[in-house]
């Protein structure tokens, strides 16, 4: 009987900690946040925070490391920004990955064999596709073929 009431002690001791430390640790971010200055900041800030939450493990290390994706895990990010409406973290993942973008456009311009339709991801990457490039345009990032004239 005494082992399970220090085994109980020990679990509600490591929850109360778990709780403490999270207490501290939203403290820092409302501090961090509260120094902010601009509108600009403080929504990039939101963002990353919304993404830190959200994200699994392995989204997380794709946006925030310098590697080369793969293509499904590129995509996977883009969704996931997509969909928490974190447009400032989508369009700088955009312009760092954006070979990704202008290699899968250039197959769907010219495709070099028959696509399938018959799949289920490749209406989804299409409409990313085109959505990608409809943002991209938005923010002032020309097409290759476009020149400045």
């Amino acid at each position: 009987m005494k082992d399970g009431i220090q085994n109980f002690s020990q679990k509600e001791l490591k929850k109360t900690v778990d709780k403490q430390r999270l207490f501290a640790l939203s403290q820092c971010v409302e501090e961090e946040f509260t120094n902010l200055l601009t509108k600009e900041d403080k929504r990039k800030f939101v963002e990353n925070i919304r993404y830190l939450i959200m994200s699994e493990n392995s989204d997380f290390e794709n946006y925030y490391f310098n590697q080369k994706l793969k293509k499904s895990d590129f995509y996977t990010v883009v969704n996931l920004l997509f969909k928490l409406d974190n447009l400032w973290m989508l369009s700088e993942f955009l312009l760092k990955n954006q070979s990704i973008i202008v290699s899968d456009t250039e197959k769907i311009i010219n495709p070099s064999e028959l696509i399938e339709i018959t799949g289920t991801g490749r209406m989804d990457m299409d409409v990313m596709v085109t959505r990608v490039f409809k943002m991209m345009q938005n923010i002032g990032i020309p097409r290759r073929n476009e020149t400045n004239d």
